[in-house]
């Protein structure tokens, strides 16, 4: 399991308690969980990345790419987080 597999099921057990006491495989659900994010994030820092100008500075590239892979993990955890139950 992956580190976005183990925050999932971090948030799932504090915020999501009921939708997670219904998860029959905790383990395999959230190692593919974890995939599924981590391939999202992939895929939507290089749509941010063709947005970008980059350069045939190093520094400058790393830079753009650590803010892109930071802007689409941002946008794809906020989508994949559900809200947390409220209890009744």
């Amino acid at each position: 399991m992956n580190q976005y597999g183990r925050d999932a099921l971090s948030y799932y057990r504090q915020h999501r308690p009921q939708a997670y006491r219904r998860i029959e495989e905790p383990v395999k659900f959230f190692t593919t969980l974890g995939e599924e994010i981590a391939d999202e994030i992939s895929e939507m820092t290089e749509e941010l990345l063709e947005r970008d100008l980059l350069t045939a500075d190093y520094l400058g590239n790393l830079a753009v790419w650590n803010r892109a892979k930071s802007a689409a993990t941002e946008i794809v955890l906020e989508m994949r987080h559900g809200e947390p139950e409220v209890d009744d």
